[in-house]
């Protein structure tokens, strides 16, 4: 995706780079496909080290839109919104 807004800053092009790259809208919406899996498969009979590792993976969902949101906000800036 090409967008007209593109910044002059180093850093703020690599984040714009990266967040119109076709590949990293991939990663997130499997991410996000992933996450609703992880959400639905919670039940109240589960073991200690079931719900260790939705705890996990939970963290991990977290930081990875987490880390979409900044580097949107970056090499968006307030345009996007």
């Amino acid at each position: 995706m090409e967008t007209t807004n593109v910044p002059k800053n180093r850093c703020l092009k690599l984040a714009h780079k990266i967040v119109t790259n076709p590949f990293f809208d991939g990663f997130i919406m499997i991410c996000i496909i992933l996450n609703m899996l992880q959400m639905a498969i919670s039940i109240e009979t589960s073991t200690a080290k079931f719900d260790l590792a939705l705890s996990i993976t939970n963290y991990f969902f977290t930081a990875v839109f987490t880390i979409e949101m900044v580097l949107k906000l970056i090499a968006f800036r307030f345009t996007y919104f």
